[in-house]
Formats: structure tokens, sequence, C-alpha cells
């Protein structure tokens, strides 16, 4: 299953929380989820165990794992044709309970998102800001990583996808045409 390390937002609306109240996920969120995450795995090689590690504050400087984070971001469709990250569209599908916290520590760490560092560099970078931004969020989040390796992604993706409209974007992107 997706082992939930994605740039920064991923990680940090599910953490937002502090892991109360974790959803139930439709099959149908789970084969999404588990897509992404294979597609992205796929593209650039990374090894699954340095996803796992960022869930316990181990970011390991490299390329592969950089290249999934911003993978992620980019088959959620929260990327333009220019590489850039639609920050605006990130906290619009933040549910209100969580948007406070999780606003503050997106924007809080977007300033790392420089036009100097290439794509991978700039979500990778983001991520590990995130991660430590809100300890109180991340040590809340991560010190659960026995109990599900997959909550905080599986959390996000309940989250937004509260949006139909989104939803269907992703659906159509990765030609879910089986869901209704």
């Amino acid at each position: 299953m997706f082992t939930g390390t994605l740039p920064f937002l991923l990680i940090l609306v599910a953490y937002a929380n502090g892991g109360k109240d974790k959803p139930v996920f439709s099959d149908e969120i789970k084969e999404i989820i588990q897509t992404v995450h294979d597609e992205c795995v796929s593209k650039t090689g990374v090894a699954e165990e340095d996803i796992t590690n960022c869930e316990n504050g181990i970011f390991k400087e490299d390329v592969k794992l950089k290249c999934y984070m911003f993978c992620l971001m980019e088959e959620a469709s929260l990327v333009d044709e220019n590489d850039v990250v639609d920050y605006d569209l990130l906290v619009s599908l933040i549910p209100d309970e969580y948007y406070d916290r999780t606003s503050n520590m997106i924007f809080g760490c977007k300033h790392l998102d420089t036009p100097d560092k290439d794509k991978c560099q700039r979500a990778f970078d983001v991520h590990k800001c995130s991660y430590d931004k809100d300890p109180a969020v991340s040590n809340t989040g991560h010190n659960m990583l026995f109990l599900a390796k997959t909550d905080h992604l599986q959390t996000l993706f309940f989250h937004i996808t509260r949006d139909n409209d989104w939803l269907q974007l992703i659906k159509t992107k990765h030609n879910y045409k089986s869901f209704t």
C-alpha cells in the first residue's frame, strides 16, 4: 500500500488532526492511492525503504526520493504545466477544521519552493520543512507509523476527495473509467 510520504501538504493535512478520527476509506480511494504510488515509484525508481524512512524524519538526500515527492504532487494534479505547485488549490482542498494549522505549515515552508532549484529539490525541501514546522503534529502522526503506514496519505485523500470535481480530475487523469 502507499506508504504515505508526500511532499509537504500530503503529510500536513493528515497530521493536522493529530491522528484523531481515522477515516474509513473506500476501495476506490485506496485504489487511486495505490495507483499513484506505484506510478511514481515506477517513474523514479525510489526505494520503498527511503519513502518509509521519511515517516520517521529521515530524509535521505537522494534524487529518486526527491523526484518521487514531486511526482506525487504532479499526479495529484497540484502542479501546473511549468512544474509550479498551485498552493492556492492545495489550500482550497483543506477542510475547514484543519485549515488554520495546515495552511500555516504550508505557507511557512513554501518559501523554499524557489525557481533556482529543480522541481524535485523544491518538493523535497518543502516536505522536509513541513515535517519540522509543527513538531506536535509531525510527532503524533509519525509515531503512528507502526499502526498503519498509509494513514496520513489516506487521510488526505479522504478529505480532499470530498471535492467531487478534484476527484473526477484524478480519476480522468488515471483512466478510472470503472468508477462511478
